[in-house]
């Protein structure tokens, strides 16, 4: 009976209860690599489909545009108590001596640079995501330097407690090493709360909740980049920068805007079709009710300020190619800074390393001599402190070079949401 009451027990409790434990979105339990935060975020990212709509909007613009070299119907309605006029009317435009060419390939031109803000935005993404992500490393990185130098620490405390207590050294010596046992554990809590903060950047970057443990350890990120020399990657960042592109989409820009402002002032030859409904009693004309008829039309659209408008375009094209300039010089000026960081880096890196080996060295001989009286408890703390700096040195040195390697690969092109 037992048995059968348990095997008779509602299946939809177990169902609601595994539901309840099924996460509303898998990403949620997932593992993340720099180039997985990197991809979903230039695809995600507000910023990102702010541009998108943008260029979405531009689009549009481009057809709307086109549509100008079709007809144009329209109805004219007249009437009042002694009677009515309707009349249809379809007019296309003939010749517009290229003012709808010039105002076709400049809804083109802006299409083209909400295109290119588009790639422009996920590059600024991705920037932002890799300084989360160093500094999340970097936070866990001290995190664990500081946790070696706890250990440490406490095993030092452990036994300057077991000396004071015997009579072999003076309470000021334990009062020493406590200090900076608690100074080490403030420095802990400290690098939790900055990996906490750089876990809900990229969570708001990437636009799903992310964990510190979901976030995986960068995995040969520095090896990925080849170093090369300045002039060689330069060239690879000219051909595939977004804001230099956007830059020189810009320039297209401001030439067709200026080519629409010269040309907003020709005439329009149309022919036109008209058809007219109306009661003759009260609206007697002469004029046959089906026509069709050339026509021209020339209006200066704002006026006479219509040429001044044309000479500002004109100025902006200079504008635009000043702006692409400056855009190239401050990237040329970047990657020499960035390339001549990262090999410093590399070459940093490899002497903490060697030096954080000597130093674990030094403090296991400082701590012998030490138990030997050949030397002071102050010269035992001091060499324990210059291991944990030195240590702390090299993991920020290691993401740093990360940092450094990953900059360039997305100043020379390599995108991972390609």
């Amino acid at each position: 009976m037992c048995a059968a009451l348990f095997l008779a027990a509602p299946a939809s409790s177990a169902a609601t209860s595994t539901a309840a434990l099924a996460p509303a979105d898998p990403d949620m339990l997932r593992s993340w690599t720099l180039d997985e935060l990197i991809g979903r975020a230039a695809e995600r990212n507000p910023y990102v489909e702010s541009q998108r709509s943008n260029a979405l909007s531009s689009q549009y613009a481009v057809s709307a545009a086109r549509w100008e070299y079709f007809p144009t119907p329209s109805v004219n309605v007249e009437g009042g108590r002694h009677g009515y006029l309707v009349t249809g009317a379809l007019t296309q435009p003939l010749y517009s001596f290229g003012r709808i060419g010039a105002d076709l390939r400049t809804a083109k031109s802006r299409a083209s640079v909400a295109e290119a803000g588009i790639e422009e935005a996920r590059y600024e993404i991705a920037l932002r995501v890799v300084d989360a992500y160093g500094r999340l490393v970097a936070a866990r990185s001290f995190r664990e330097v500081y946790r070696e130098d706890i250990a440490r620490l406490e095993a030092l405390e452990g036994m300057m407690r077991r000396r004071v207590e015997t009579g072999l050294s003076a309470s000021v010596d334990y009062n020493l090493v406590f200090t900076r046992l608690t100074l080490s554990q403030n420095n802990l809590t400290n690098y939790r709360a900055i990996e906490v903060s750089a876990v809900e950047a990229l969570s708001q970057l990437v636009g799903v909740p992310i964990m510190a443990a979901q976030v995986e350890e960068p995995q040969g990120v520095a090896g990925q980049f080849v170093a090369t020399t300045t002039d060689d990657l330069l060239a690879r960042a000219v051909a595939a920068n977004p804001g230099l592109q956007r830059a020189e989409e810009q320039i297209d820009l401001a030439q067709a805007e200026a080519r629409s402002a010269e040309r907003a002032a020709m005439p329009t030859i149309f022919a036109r079709f008209e058809q007219r409904v109306a009661d003759d009693e009260y609206y007697p004309s002469a004029t046959p009710d089906t026509r069709v008829f050339l026509g021209v039309n020339y209006a200066f659209g704002a006026g006479l300020s219509t040429f001044d408008r044309a000479k500002s375009a004109q100025a902006l094209v200079g504008a635009a190619s000043s702006q692409r300039d400056a855009y190239l010089a401050d990237l040329a000026s970047q990657i020499t800074a960035d390339l001549e960081n990262y090999r410093a880096l590399r070459t940093l890196v490899g002497q903490l390393r060697e030096s954080s080996v000597v130093q674990r060295q030094t403090f296991e001989s400082y701590q012998r001599m030490f138990l030997a009286g050949k030397r002071s408890w102050l010269d035992l703390l001091n060499v324990t402190r210059e291991q944990t700096e030195i240590e702390r040195s090299l993991a920020d040195a290691e993401v740093q070079f990360m940092i450094a390697a990953y900059r360039l690969k997305l100043l020379s092109g390599e995108f991972p949401w390609e």
